[in-house]
Parts: C-alpha cells; structure tokens; sequence
C-alpha cells in the first residue's frame, strides 16, 4: 500500500515553500532591476558619446565645436541639428516639465526642478525609457562641480536610467557626463579617489558616482539602490 501525504503535511510544505519565496523573491527582483539599469546605463553611454562625436565630426572635430552657457541657441543648435538625428527619442521638452523626473541627491536635496537641472535645458526620453537632460556648462563649471577639466565649455548630460521611475537620485539611477573637447566623460574623471568616494557616500551628493561605476565595470552597488 502506497502512503500518500496528509492535507496537514501538503499544508505545511506549501507555507514553507510560501515562506522561502516571500525571502527570496524581492533579492531577485531587486538583482535583475540592478542588472536592467547597469546595462541601460551603458547602452546610453555608448549611444551617446557615439552620437555627439558624430555631430562634433559634422562640425569639424571636438575641437571646433562651440557651446555658451546659458545660451539657449547654441544648446537648441546641437540638439536639433546634430545630436538628435542620431538618437532614438520617443519625447522632448524645452525648459518644460514631461520628460524629467524632480531629481535629489543622495542626502535627499533637491536638485534642479521637473522640468529638469539647469538653464535654458533641453530633456527628451528614449524608447527604452532612460530620461536626459543636457544643459551647457562653463569649462570652470565643469571642473568645480563635476571633476571634469576641459579646454572648453561644453555640455553636461544627467541621465536617469529608470526615467520618471524612483528613485531619481544621483549614485542611484542619474548619473552625471560632460561633453567638450575631450568628448563625453564620466563626472568624476579628472577627481581623486577620495573625493569620489565621499561624493558617493550617504553624505555626498552623487554627483561623481558615474566615475565610479564605470571604474567598477558598470556595476551598480545593490545597498545604494
């Protein structure tokens, strides 16, 4: 005679099993929304710095491309006639809200607005859902904030890679590129590593993260998202 199990034994396996999904189930989940962004992230790096050196050949080269802070026309000019053209962009916003989410930095400060970070800004989404907001930056700007040294002004690119999604925070899911002479760099790149480490500690501001991740492969630290 077979024995079979009792409905008191099938029970008690079913709330285990529960029990161990209920465990493990948000680390999954949690690793491969890890996995997503660390790939979107590198996929719009390559895109773009692809991109922006194929408009900076139409100009002439790097060192012939012009840009003025503060100047709407000289941003509106790369974008419309060089930059866009190379990218697949699903929405665009000039100085207006629906295409950036309110970002904050890893203290939970506030930074820029919903219509993006910066002046006279130009912010577009991709298909894939990753949001940027491209804003033109003196070269002294450029090594004061972001730890990039230039010859030149040029842009910065802040490019959340979960879009309008949480948790829109600098380190986490936006991270920080400038473009000029040099091309597109990390922010970051020209920093010691202390002063990356403490701009990606829970007291910094993110802002240097980017340079951090591209050091670690393209990693994203699970404890920081």
């Amino acid at each position: 005679m077979k024995q079979a199990f009792t409905l008191a034994e099938v029970l008690i396996t079913l709330s285990i099993i529960g029990v161990v999904a209920a465990l493990t189930l948000p680390s999954l989940i949690s690793k491969n929304n890890t996995a997503a962004m660390e790939s979107k992230l590198k996929k719009t790096y390559s895109v773009l710095s692809q991109s922006l050196l194929f408009a900076a050949g139409e100009l002439g080269g790097l060192d012939a491309v012009e840009f003025k802070d503060g100047n709407t026309e000289s941003t509106e000019e790369m974008f419309y006639t060089y930059l866009e053209k190379y990218l697949k962009i699903s929405k665009k916003c000039v100085n207006s809200k629906g295409c950036w989410a309110q970002a904050r930095d890893l203290r939970g400060v506030k930074v820029g607005a919903e219509a993006g970070i910066g002046s006279n800004i130009i912010t577009f989404t991709t298909y894939d859902g990753v949001s940027i907001c491209m804003d033109g930056k003196t070269a002294a700007d450029m090594a004061i904030y972001y730890g990039i040294k230039t010859n030149k002004d040029g842009l910065v690119f802040y490019i959340d890679v979960n879009g309008m999604k949480n948790p829109n925070t600098f380190g986490k899911d936006i991270f920080l590129f400038g473009f000029s002479d040099k091309g597109l760099l990390p922010a970051g790149k020209n920093s010691t590593p202390e002063q990356i480490e403490n701009s990606c500690s829970a007291s910094g501001n993110g802002y240097l993260c980017a340079s951090k991740v591209m050091g670690n492969g393209w990693h994203l630290e699970d404890e920081n998202l």
